[in-house]
């Protein structure tokens, strides 16, 4: 039987039985196989890249639409070649939403595709054609070749009415363990499953149990478990590799939890505005042991007390350098709360955290000016400017125990310009 793989990548990431593969974009003429699998189950797939707001929440859009219609027009012109359909577990939906003229997403949205069925199905049925179906969410397990294979989704008992111009041929149907529901069903020459067929064997035990008379000859049962010449050893072997493969993924999870903690931190190196303003009250609360008592009173942007003392924050995320009116409009928050409070002037630090230049490099961008230093240590304001990049360093050497709360209230105390020497 010859088959063709097609996916995102173009690549038999899963080391099926297969030696032609090829992405959506670069298929071979259909009718040259005996049968074509259109594998929807790669993360890429279900991403989107949104220049605007106004189609961010829609769901109904993919980065490969135009991909998936050529391919959709090439199956209708197909006269002879199956079709096998894989369709994805509950993965996440991702929708990257980017401001004009910015390179990086303004916020990342994901949702899992069992919340958004109506529009999940919508997307598979861009490139799933002559068959009708509807699909629920629930976790079952399905034996084929005694091998259980897991599925997320399950078809309803309509899916396998067809459609319109087609007779319908219920085919070859596949019921989960158990709960008896529907996980793979073909109609004419396109059959669909939502089995997670992930790795060579599922693949074979699938192939073996559907295409058993397209010159697959289906192994008897007994046959999974006869183990001859040096079978126990590569047995042995899989077994502890698979192994290895989970430890792995738990290690992986583990890291990216860290490293996605990390890149928000790193994200005030471009952060403007609420977002801004929320994740280095986060970093102060942690770096100084703070409790949520913070209210926001439209003034400052952040405030609390420590040995007797006010210190007072003012963030700012500019597309340009600091200047004299950000000092300016500190102070006058501080001159309010100062009259508001009867607090002497000498008992509030002041101080501007920024991120400048915020669409460039933090290694490329200019040091502050000297004039804005001079003015920021000047007697009538004795505020201190933090870049938020010296910020960050700051807070590293912080996360990892060289300084600690005390030393970093310390340098908060002075004026002009805060500079952290690298690690």
């Amino acid at each position: 039987m010859k088959i063709q793989l097609i996916n995102y990548s173009g690549e038999n990431v899963n080391n099926f039985d297969i030696k032609d593969c090829h992405r959506f974009d670069n298929f071979v003429s259909l009718d040259s196989y005996d049968l074509n699998i259109i594998d929807l189950t790669d993360n890429n797939v279900w991403t989107y890249d949104s220049f605007g707001y106004s189609e961010s929440n829609n769901f109904k859009y993919l980065n490969i639409d135009n991909d998936l219609e050529n391919l959709r027009k090439a199956i209708e012109q197909s006269n002879s070649s199956k079709f096998l359909y894989l369709l994805p577990q509950n993965q996440k939906y991702s929708i990257s939403e980017y401001w004009e003229g910015y390179n990086s997403p303004e916020q990342v949205i994901e949702i899992d595709l069992k919340n958004i069925i109506a529009k999940f199905i919508e997307n598979l049925k861009k490139i799933i054609i002559h068959t009708n179906f509807d699909l629920y969410y629930e976790k079952t397990y399905t034996t084929i070749n005694n091998l259980k294979i897991e599925s997320d989704f399950y078809f309803d008992d309509k899916s396998e009415q067809g459609s319109d111009n087609l007779s319908v041929d219920k085919g070859k149907r596949i019921l989960s363990d158990g709960s008896k529901k529907l996980v793979f069903f073909e109609n004419d020459r396109f059959a669909l499953t939502t089995l997670k067929i992930d790795d060579s064997e599922k693949f074979y035990s699938l192939m073996g149990e559907v295409y058993a008379n397209d010159n697959l000859e289906k192994a008897p049962e007994w046959f999974n478990n006869l183990k001859m010449f040096d079978d126990e050893i590569y047995f042995d072997a899989i077994a502890k590799e698979k192994q290895n493969i989970e430890d792995s993924k738990k290690l992986i999870y583990s890291a990216q939890k860290k490293i996605n903690t990390n890149k928000k931190y790193e994200s005030i190196l471009y952060k403007t505005g609420k977002e801004l303003e929320e994740i280095l009250i986060s970093m102060l609360s942690e770096m100084f042991n703070l409790n949520d008592d913070f209210i926001d009173t439209k003034d400052e942007d952040f405030l609390f007390k420590k040995n007797n003392f006010h210190y007072m924050f003012e963030f700012k995320g500019l597309t340009k350098d600091i200047k004299k009116s950000n000092i300016s409009q500190l102070m006058t928050h501080v001159y309010k709360f100062s009259e508001s409070n009867n607090i002497d002037l000498e008992n509030i630090k002041r101080i501007i955290i920024v991120t400048r230049f915020k669409d460039s490099n933090p290694e490329t961008r200019t040091k502050i000016s000297k004039e804005t230093v001079s003015i920021a240590k000047n007697s009538l304001y004795n505020v201190l400017i933090i870049d938020s990049y010296q910020f960050l360093k700051l807070f590293e050497q912080f996360k990892i125990g060289k300084i600690s709360s005390e030393d970093c209230l310390e340098k908060f105390n002075g004026t002009g310009e805060l500079i952290v020497d690298s690690l």
